[in-house]
């Protein structure tokens, strides 16, 4: 299959899921509409809209697309002369767009993540403290205790994003080489461990620094003569280790770390002999689900939402 191929099927699939955005498009009906990238992102934006921010006897119905191009191209598919623009909203991650100097749509439905993805929006000390009490259990932290924890977590977090900026700056410069990386396969769990809240690099079975290996995983081919000097540089000016660590690295260091306190939980408090019984299991299976509900959303992503579907509900029978 050549490349005018491999187009021609994607926009056909990308038609596929318009056509059944017009099967299900119900004009006075209350509901909105939203397109997303990937099978975790209603769980995240759809909780906030449905239960935060719409009218009660509103709600939104979202459609899955796969990736950040379809949801894109399926945007430019709509004649938006037939539909209300503050509808229907699409929802993309960032990524690496800004250091990678690819153009970033500008359009009053779409909404662009901050920093890499939303993910990055949901990894921060308030989330952490929440997903400590209400998903772990651990509610009977002194406030010094509780402090301690979540100082822990931040410093934590910066060393994290540190160590990874050597896997970020490669993935900058695959990309910009035309490299398509397994991204997937570098698994957190191979480069780090958590001891007691304390993020330790492994020396087995994979050392972050193992350049070769994380070229093996991702299924690239190594080249020793590659420098990322550049990328790296750029990485940093971007200020990357705050706003550029890809979200699900970050989010396994969230799920990892609250566990590793819950199950050291005696060594930071004197109020537990033995980790408390959790109100549900969590694992990075169901981290998103879990953990969406307990996160602020962001100040740009309500203000997006005020001037797109809340504004269409509350204004749509008076216009």
């Amino acid at each position: 299959m050549n490349m005018k191929d491999i187009h021609d099927v994607a926009k056909q699939s990308e038609r596929i899921y318009r056509h059944v955005f017009l099967q299900k498009y119900n004009k006075s009906a209350k509901i909105v509409y939203g397109f997303v990238e990937g099978k975790d992102d209603p769980s995240f934006y759809k909780g906030i809209i449905d239960n935060l921010l719409l009218p009660f006897e509103w709600h939104i119905e979202i459609t899955i697309v796969g990736n950040k191009e379809k949801v894109l191209n399926v945007h430019k598919l709509f004649d938006w002369t037939r539909f209300p623009k503050k509808r229907i909203i699409f929802f993309v991650d960032r990524d690496l767009s800004e250091i990678l100097k690819e153009p970033i749509p500008d359009e009053m439905n779409i909404y662009i993540t901050d920093n890499y993805s939303i993910e990055n929006d949901m990894v921060n000390r308030y989330t952490c403290g929440r997903v400590l009490e209400e998903v772990c259990n651990i509610t009977e932290l002194a406030h010094n205790e509780k402090e301690c924890i979540l100082s822990k977590f931040d410093e934590q977090l910066e060393i994290f994003g540190r160590e990874m900026s050597l896997i970020m700056a490669w993935i900058i410069y695959w990309k910009r080489n035309n490299l398509k990386p397994e991204l997937d396969k570098i698994e957190m769990n191979k480069l780090f461990v958590f001891n007691t809240g304390q993020l330790v690099k492994c020396s087995n079975p994979i050392p972050i620094n193992n350049v070769k290996t994380i070229h093996e995983l991702c299924e690239i081919d190594f080249n020793s003569n590659c420098d990322i000097t550049e990328a790296l540089a750029d990485f940093n000016k971007a200020d990357g280790v705050k706003r550029f660590i890809r979200g699900k690295y970050l989010l396994w260091f969230l799920v990892e770390y609250v566990l590793s306190i819950r199950q050291s939980i005696d060594r930071f408090s004197s109020s537990y002999k033995k980790p408390p019984t959790m109100t549900s299991n969590l694992h990075h299976k169901n981290a998103i689900i879990m953990i969406a509900p307990r996160v602020k959303a962001p100040a740009s992503l309500r203000n997006f939402l005020e001037d797109t579907c809340i504004y269409y509900a509350k204004n749509v029978n008076t216009e």
